[in-house]
C-alpha cells in the first residue's frame, strides 16, 4: 500500500510540474508577442489567443494522461 501512495505521489508532482512548466512558458510567449509591434488587439486576436491558449493546455492534459497511463 505504501509502494502505491508513494507511486500517486511521484505522478501526481510530475502532473503538476508538467502542468506548472508549460503553462509558465505559454505565459511568457504570449507577452513575449504581446510587447512585439505586429500584436493586434481587439476581438478577433482575444478569440485566437484563447483558442490557442485552450488547445495548448488540451495538448498538456494529452501529456499527463499520457504518462499515468505509461505508469
Amino acid at each position: 500500500m505504501l509502494k502505491s501512495i508513494l507511486v500517486g505521489l511521484l505522478l501526481t508532482t510530475t502532473t503538476v510540474g508538467i502542468h506548472a512548466v508549460g503553462t509558465t512558458w505559454w505565459i511568457r510567449r504570449l507577452q513575449r508577442k504581446r510587447s512585439s509591434p505586429q500584436h493586434s488587439s481587439g476581438h478577433r486576436a482575444g478569440l485566437k489567443i484563447l483558442c490557442w491558449t485552450a488547445t495548448f493546455l488540451l495538448l498538456l492534459h494529452i501529456v499527463e494522461v499520457t504518462v499515468w497511463a505509461i505508469a
